[in-house]
């Protein structure tokens, strides 16, 4: 089981009966977050990388200007996730019930 469905299915449970009498929202879920892997898996790599990058610039002494660029280019692909965890959040809002949207908001996000 791929951890994309895995925490669908995890989600899923949380969220209780109301699920069960609606299975077609967890399809339609599973095809949201299916939809976006590639995005969101090319942003973590370009993320991943700009802080290594970043890192190696501090490590080494580059120059002021060069540091601030690479901060910020980080900056901006925190941003773009955060951006991307927000569209997804609102597609998935549109998909739920009002019941499994309290569920849902109650609970303690995962992302930071």
């Amino acid at each position: 089981m791929s951890g994309a469905w895995q925490g669908l299915v995890s989600a899923a449970r949380r969220l209780g009966p109301v699920t069960l009498a609606r299975p077609h929202a967890v399809r339609a879920i599973h095809q949201l977050h299916a939809s976006r892997w590639e995005a969101r898996h090319q942003l973590r790599k370009s993320l991943r990388e700009a802080r290594r990058s970043l890192r190696d610039l501090v490590f080494t002494g580059a120059d002021d200007a060069a540091i601030q660029a690479k901060t910020a280019e980080v900056q901006q692909l925190v941003a773009q996730g955060v951006q991307m965890r927000v569209e997804g959040l609102r597609a998935m809002s549109q998909i739920l019930t009002p019941e499994q949207r309290d569920k849902l908001r109650q609970r303690r996000p995962t992302w930071h």
